[in-house]
């Protein structure tokens, strides 16, 4: 084997190794990948429970006071109108 044989496998050689040590580290980053896509799902799942849950509340808000009786803010209009005589 000539020596310009010879340098032309141990640089394929190194190739190879820089290759194969490349796609182990874009392993790593595509696994980290999947595991913030993964919680980024989870966030959005919670989002969406605490949107429906405020909407639960504001909801049965809106029907607290509906069911007040109308008699409840009656004195307030008349304080409204007493306190434009003064």
């Amino acid at each position: 084997m000539s020596k310009t044989n010879r340098q032309a496998l141990v640089v394929f050689a190194e190739n190879v190794e820089s290759i194969n040590k490349t796609i182990t580290e874009a392993k790593g980053v595509f696994d980290r990948q999947v595991e913030i896509i993964n919680a980024n799902k989870e966030m959005m799942v919670a989002i969406q429970n605490l949107s429906d849950e405020d909407k639960k509340s504001r909801e049965a808000s809106t029907r607290s006071l509906q069911q007040m009786p109308k008699a409840f803010f009656k004195p307030r209009s008349k304080f409204k109108k007493n306190w434009s005589l003064l």
